[in-house]
């Protein structure tokens, strides 16, 4: 657990880049390892990184594509909400029914959040290109 705290550290070295921010969250971070219920929940989070970069590095589609097609589904079901149902229903005339944005906003949210993050990582430099 220790070696994976070590890595974590690094990773705040790199994200985050003021001092003070950086060694309070370092300090959150070992607090967290040294409760028995929350280093549990530390684990589970860099058990799940770890299978995620498996994942991710998969060759077959059906594997590592799985993220890309949740990423489609949820544009073309924006899409549809937005632009295509009300085009249909005002020239057809009769209503229209639609994806439900209870399901897919959160999903598509979710996504976005994780590419604005990729995105600042990239802004600031600190990102790994393969």
């Amino acid at each position: 657990m220790l070696g994976e705290i070590a890595v974590l550290g690094k990773i705040l070295d790199r994200v985050v880049p003021q001092k003070t921010a950086r060694a309070a969250a370092e300090k959150a971070l070992r607090s967290a390892a040294a409760d028995p219920k929350k280093s549990s929940e530390l684990q589970g989070l860099i058990e799940q990184l770890k299978i995620n970069q498996v994942e991710a590095a998969h060759k077959s589609a059906f594997v590592a594509g799985w993220r890309p097609a949740t990423g489609w589904i949820c544009a073309v079901g924006l899409g549809y909400n937005v632009l295509l149902a009300p085009i249909i229903s005002f020239v057809a005339g009769i209503p229209v029914p639609s994806a439900d944005p209870g399901v897919l906003y959160p999903v598509l949210l979710g996504m976005l959040g994780l590419t604005g993050a990729r995105s600042v990582e990239k802004m600031k430099g600190v990102s790994r290109e393969k």
